[in-house]
């Protein structure tokens, strides 16, 4: 098959631009993200309307978050700031 210039114009108006493509990409990873699996975010705010209690569990804005990817009931762990007081940690 011989390909024309104008044949080569139309196949490329036709098809999509990487930008068109990595932003439908980001999009459906958003969307992915917010409709299957919690943020972040949201594990770190349910973590410390759950656990927080000032002086005892504290849980920073920006603690680490570790997906338990794999497990059936799904979930992550999120890194909190326990209180050890001095004669607790004296044998």
């Amino acid at each position: 098959m011989t390909t024309t210039p104008e044949r080569l114009r139309c196949e490329v108006r036709d098809m999509p631009t990487l930008g068109d493509t990595l932003c439908n990409l980001h999009y459906e990873e958003q969307e992915h993200a917010m409709t299957k699996h919690p943020t972040d975010e949201q594990f770190r705010k349910a973590a410390s309307k759950q656990y927080h209690k000032d002086g005892e569990v504290e849980i920073d804005q920006l603690a680490p978050v570790s997906r338990a990817d794999g497990n059936p009931d799904g979930g992550a762990y999120v890194q909190a700031w326990v209180w050890v007081y001095d004669e607790d940690a004296t044998p």
